[in-house]
């Protein structure tokens, strides 16, 4: 009468040790993978999986799609030191498919990371100088405002004098804009 249906057992993990395994190893199970970076974030083991995550870009051995969905998932922003040393190895260093995930996540952590996006305009390499300007494009705050203004002086590579007047004229008003445009010609750095 009735049809016999079959059951499904849905995989939690109990305990660290047993998510660890598929962290450190995530091409062992894909589907248990998954479900070990959702406990990771659950318990806020982020630093963890940001290390291993780390640990496998370096080796070229990460799926790009379990980082993906590890950053969309984390509703949290990882600040403490360890977790921007990772943020910053992996805007250094990473490939676009990690990079790019990356900085879609950190654009919604803006105003938490300003700190740190602002220490990154310190950064030799123009290029990532550029990019933590894009990202505090995200985070209006005057603190922000003066310290770009303040960077615009002494910087000298133009696409990140061309970002950080992008910023300033979706924050800045009229009158600012002509101080600045003003400065610039000045000091021969006008477009």
């Amino acid at each position: 009468m009735f049809r016999k249906y079959k059951k499904t057992k849905i995989h939690r993990f109990k305990e660290f040790d047993e998510a660890r395994i598929y962290i450190e190893n995530p091409e062992k199970d894909r589907d248990l993978t998954y479900k070990a970076i959702d406990y990771m974030i659950t318990h806020k083991e982020f630093y963890y999986l940001l290390k291993q995550f780390f640990y496998h870009i370096k080796n070229k051995s990460l799926d790009h799609r379990f980082w993906e969905y590890a950053l969309l998932n984390m509703s949290y922003c990882p600040s403490r030191k360890e977790e921007l040393e990772i943020y910053l190895h992996v805007l250094k260093h990473g490939k676009k498919e990690y990079r790019e995930p990356l900085l879609e996540y950190l654009s919604g952590c803006s105003c938490k990371l300003k700190k740190f996006l602002l220490q990154l305009l310190k950064e030799e390499n123009p290029e990532i100088r550029k990019v933590a300007v894009n990202i505090l494009k995200h985070c209006y705050q005057k603190s922000i405002k003066k310290e770009l203004i303040k960077h615009l002086q002494k910087e000298k590579e133009k696409q990140v004098i061309e970002e950080i007047l992008s910023y300033l004229q979706i924050y800045g008003d009229a009158e600012e804009m002509k101080q600045i445009k003003k400065m610039l010609s000045k000091q021969g750095k006008d477009r």
